[in-house]
């Protein structure tokens, strides 16, 4: 191998590498690009109502589709459960929030039956899922 086809090769690999990161970098850039000018996700969650939210970028509206007055797709939750009564807290993204099944065929609310017929003592499932935030 003579000093000329290492030295090309050696080019190569560096052009190779400018090409790879500069694609890299664009996309990069397009992601924060449309995630600041287009915040809500193009699935099926966009034919219902969102406003904006400083925790999780987006959420229901209140009462609008199966919400509640937290924008989140459940019963009305008061902040101060009763003593005897366990809650569990649901987060996640559309599987949760139930996502083209009916508000009671959701998991959460699936749970919350299950565990309420089974337990001694009352369950609450509070289902606070975000479609598209998985």
């Amino acid at each position: 191998m003579d000093h000329n086809a290492g030295v090309s090769y050696s080019r190569w690999i560096v052009r190779f590498m400018v090409a790879v990161l500069s694609v890299l970098l664009t996309l990069v850039s397009v992601e924060f690009v449309l995630a600041f000018l287009a915040p809500i996700p193009q699935a099926r969650e966009v034919t219902r109502y969102f406003i904006p939210d400083a925790h999780t970028g987006y959420r229901l509206e209140p009462y609008t589709d199966d919400s509640n007055r937290f924008g989140h797709r459940d019963d009305e939750v008061e902040i101060d459960k009763e003593p005897d009564v366990y809650r569990i807290l649901v987060l996640g993204d559309s599987f949760s929030a139930g996502t083209g099944v009916e508000r009671d065929e959701a998991y959460p609310q699936l749970l919350e039956t299950l565990l309420d017929r089974a337990a001694s003592v009352p369950v609450e499932v509070v289902n606070s899922g975000v479609g598209g935030a998985g």
